[in-house]
């Protein structure tokens, strides 16, 4: 189990001292409290529980608003991604990117770095910006579980085609001028 507080205790954000710190993000730090417990259940999901009494956000890593996330389906529904207080809810959703992996290895051109995005959690406490870097206090948990699993179904070295390069491809092979280029640039 890991705990997020304003403390000094397990993983504390009031830890470490800095003295770049802006004073904007040094009041807010104050607001944060008991913060969040994050645990991972046998399934491998990573729950979590808000016990701040300001607000906790659960932000998306996608690249993209429409793409696929692992975030669970209760914090998906929740207005702006804002945690109810005392609630278990996934963070991490196993069954979820299991399937989103199964369903980008059906694809011509498997994109990892998609998959590798949806391992990470990012969660923002007291204020949520549009932009994870626009908020002034938050943390990125990264599931280990989930890149060994993603490791073991998609090794890093069989996917260097991705959808970039794909289209390159296509658009080589469909020209005769384009194939003898690929075979003499290659």
């Amino acid at each position: 189990m890991m705990q997020l507080e304003d403390g000094h205790d397990i993983i504390g954000l009031c830890g470490f001292d800095n003295p770049m710190r802006d004073q904007k993000t040094e009041e807010l730090k104050k607001h944060i409290g008991q913060g969040v417990k994050i645990k991972m259940d046998d399934a491998g999901n990573i729950l979590i529980r808000r016990y701040a009494k300001s607000n906790v956000y659960v932000k998306s890593t996608a690249s993209h608003p429409n793409e696929e996330t692992s975030i669970g389906a209760d914090i998906l529904k929740l207005p702006n991604q804002a945690l109810e207080s005392e609630k278990i809810v996934k963070l991490f959703d196993m069954k979820k990117f299991q399937s989103n992996v199964n369903r980008e290895l059906r694809r011509a051109y498997p994109d990892r770095r998609r998959l590798e995005t949806q391992c990470l959690s990012a969660v923002a406490f007291v204020k949520s910006e549009n932009d994870i870097l626009e908020c002034p206090i938050w943390v990125l948990i990264v599931n280990v579980v989930a890149m060994d699993m993603l490791k073991s179904k998609l090794p890093p070295g069989n996917c260097s085609i991705n959808a970039r390069n794909a289209a390159i491809i296509t658009l080589l092979n469909n020209s005769h001028a384009g194939l003898e280029i690929l075979e003499s640039g290659l």
